[in-house]
This record gives C-alpha cells, structure tokens and sequence, in this order.
C-alpha cells in the first residue's frame, strides 16, 4: 500500500505524508531483512521531510513539529537497524538524537517508541540496571505526558514488560552466581504479572513476556508455574500462524529440555525418555528456524 501511494499520489500536493509512506516501506523492508532496502528507503524519507525554513511548513498549526516527529522516527528506525546489527554503539548515538527530536515533536507517542528501543538497547547490551532504570524514568515521564494529551493508559504494560525482562535476566544471574535476590525476583514476577494481566500487549509482547516469566521459573526450579507459562506460550505461537515466531517456538523448546533435564534422575526411565522426546524437539525446533 505505501508503496502504491507513493507511485500515485501528487508528492507536491502530499508533501507531508510522503516521509510517512517511505517510513512504512522501510519498515516492511527491515521485517524481512533487506536492510539495504530499509536504509536506502531511510534515506528517501529524510530526502522527503522539507526543511524547518520551507515556506509550505508556515501554511499550518503544528507543521514544525510534525517534521521533528519525522526525523525522531527517521532516526529510530535507523538505530532499529543498527541495534539488530549488532552495532551497539552505533545504535546509542541515534538513539540520543531521536530522543531530542521526539522532545522537541511534542508526541508523546513517538517518545514512547524511542524510549523502548533505548530500553530494548540497554537489554540487549545487558546492562540490566541501566534498562530497569530508563523503564521507570519512562513510566514517570510519560504518564505526564500522555494525561496531557488525554492519552489512555493502554502504554503502560510496554514500560513494565520492559522493566520486568531486565530484574528477571538480573534474578537470573543472582541464582546461577548462587546469590539469589528475593527482592529483585519479587519485582521481576511483579512487572511481568502485572503486564500480562492488562490483556493490552501485542501478541509478540505478550509472547515475549510470558517467555521471560517462563525462563524465570525454570531457573527458580518452579516447575508447575513455568509449564502452565510455556503452554500459554504455545498456544500464543500457533494463534499467530506457521512461521510467525520461529526463534520463539526454538525458546519455548529450550524451556522445557531445561525443565525435563532438572527432572531427571537415574532411576527414573520415564524422565530420561521425556528429556530425549525434549531434544529431539528443540533439534526440530532449531531447524525450522534455520
């Protein structure tokens, strides 16, 4: 569709849509990882945002930080990009300057977006209290925000997905170090709780979240608990369709090899045959998502 509005539209006419289609074919291009296309498709967007001085930008209310609000998400989707590239650093400077554009927009949204990819970065650089951190800083923030524009609160489960993915990774590192933290395990279970039970995330936060809660519970050897939350997970991935979340799917079976190798003993036959059955399906599971 953006594509066909791109090739039919007047862009002199629909100047300020423009940059909004070549956004939305970039993203389409970075989802099925042609990430030259998706920066080449970056760059026609930032070609397609006038300049603040453009005399068009004086025709109406609001113009000056819609083109703020272009260039915050120009330069989002551009650390998007470098983050799943691997190129940390990189990712972080662009992070920075998308953040002062989204400021300078007045969006509240765009914002939000920005400030869950910084978080996003932070977790996957595993600077875990760094990403605890900037989830709260965000949650604080953009409550002020979003009341302002009479935004409801369908954002905040984003935020405490967010929060609780980084004290879970640390209530993980605490037990495998054998210095278990209560504390950071009760927040960890508390964020992800309360964010699975808003029923507002997407399916692919909501997967992943169940998924954090699930990893969680295995390596507190709570059994019961983190089966019922890889069956949720299950279920989640076949309502999605084939192919959908194949590294997810590679998770879920990981999960329980983890939980069947916890229950094995040598005189349990039944257990040792479960845990070749988990095996052989995280085998599979791997080569689907090869």
């Amino acid at each position: 569709m953006a594509a066909f509005g791109l090739k039919n539209i007047d862009r002199k006419q629909a100047w300020a849509h423009v940059p909004r289609l070549w956004h939305v074919r970039s993203e389409v291009a970075r989802l099925l990882g042609q990430w030259t296309r998706a920066g080449e498709f970056l760059d026609e967007m930032e070609g397609a945002i006038p300049a603040d001085e453009a005399p068009e930008l004086r025709t109406g209310a609001g113009l000056i930080e819609q083109n703020h609000m272009y260039r915050a998400r120009l330069k989002r989707a551009r650390a998007q990009n470098l983050l799943e590239l691997g190129l940390l650093d990189q990712c972080r400077d662009e992070i920075v300057a998308a953040e002062q554009e989204a400021r300078l927009s007045k969006d509240p949204l765009t914002l939000l977006e920005v400030r869950l990819l910084a978080i996003d970065r932070a977790l996957t650089s595993e600077d875990f209290p760094e990403a605890v951190e900037r989830a709260r800083a965000s949650q604080t923030e953009l409550r002020e925000a979003m009341e302002r524009t009479g935004q409801a609160s369908w954002w905040k489960p984003l935020l405490l997905a967010a929060e609780g993915l980084a004290h879970a990774e640390l209530a993980r590192q605490a037990v495998v170090s054998g210095a278990s933290d209560p504390t950071v395990t009760a927040e960890a279970k508390r964020c992800l709780e309360s964010a699975l039970a808003a029923e507002t995330l997407s399916p692919g936060e909501r997967l992943k979240t169940l998924l954090a809660l699930a990893d969680l519970e295995v390596t507190l050897g709570k059994a019961t608990e983190a089966g019922e939350h890889l069956l949720l997970s299950s279920a989640l991935v076949e309502s999605m369709g084939p192919g959908a979340a194949p590294k997810e799917e590679v998770l879920i079976a990981v999960h329980r090899w983890r939980l069947a190798r916890s229950a094995v003993s040598d005189d349990q036959e039944a257990s040792r045959a479960e845990l070749e059955q988990r095996g052989a399906d995280l085998r599979a599971a791997f080569g689907r998502f090869l």
